[in-house]
């Protein structure tokens, strides 16, 4: 683990960060945006994509599912399976980088902790299981036009935890920016005193 920090430390500079969150919000825009059209244009006002909640009923995914063609479905499932996998390996390495240029020079108490860099691995994988899950909930639909509760209540957690681990990746980032400003602040405090 030590070794893939430092890796990510040392690769990462303000060029590669700004690199990959143009490729990150491209892909978001142009590729998301636009292979996920055939299912947000069928959905209701103020219904959304299972993934885009914060966990979900059995009732909300068979309202959510009955409401969409089999097309729409079938996007919808081809969406999970090859889109929103790619989307993971897009975010998390940006993330890593920032994370790793915000953390690059900060003094840690406890080494261990220098790893901070590595956190945004937990809500790409949680990314990925969750769309495997939700795709299995899809095809059980299209197939028998029902879902196993258990599968819908394992999706649900799973999603819960993605969102959960997100929240804590922008919390580590916006923790970060802090540090680099109170660093900054009293290095320039210093020179003035000096």
């Amino acid at each position: 683990m030590k070794k893939i920090s430092n890796l990510f430390y040392s690769k990462s500079n303000i060029i590669n960060c700004l690199s990959l969150t143009i490729i990150m919000i491209l892909y978001a825009w142009l590729v998301m945006g636009s292979q996920s059209k055939c299912i947000t244009n069928e959905l209701s006002n103020g219904i959304s994509i299972l993934g885009l909640r914060f966990g979900y009923s059995y009732d909300s995914v068979m309202d959510l599912f009955s409401s969409l063609n089999l097309n729409s479905l079938r996007c919808y499932s081809t969406l999970l399976r090859i889109w929103d996998n790619i989307f993971p390996f897009i975010y998390g390495p940006m993330y890593l980088f920032w994370l790793s240029l915000i953390f690059k020079n900060h003094q840690f108490r406890n080494k261990r902790l220098r790893i901070i860099n590595l956190y945004p691995f937990l809500p790409m994988t949680t990314d990925i299981i969750e769309n495997y899950f939700e795709n299995k909930i899809v095809t059980q639909f299209i197939t028998i036009n029902e879902v196993s509760h258990i599968n819908v209540k394992i999706a649900s957690m799973i999603t819960q935890a993605k969102w959960t681990f997100s929240t804590i990746n922008y919390v580590i980032i916006l923790t970060g920016i802090i540090l680099v400003i109170i660093g900054k602040l009293r290095t320039t405090a210093n020179i003035k005193n000096s």
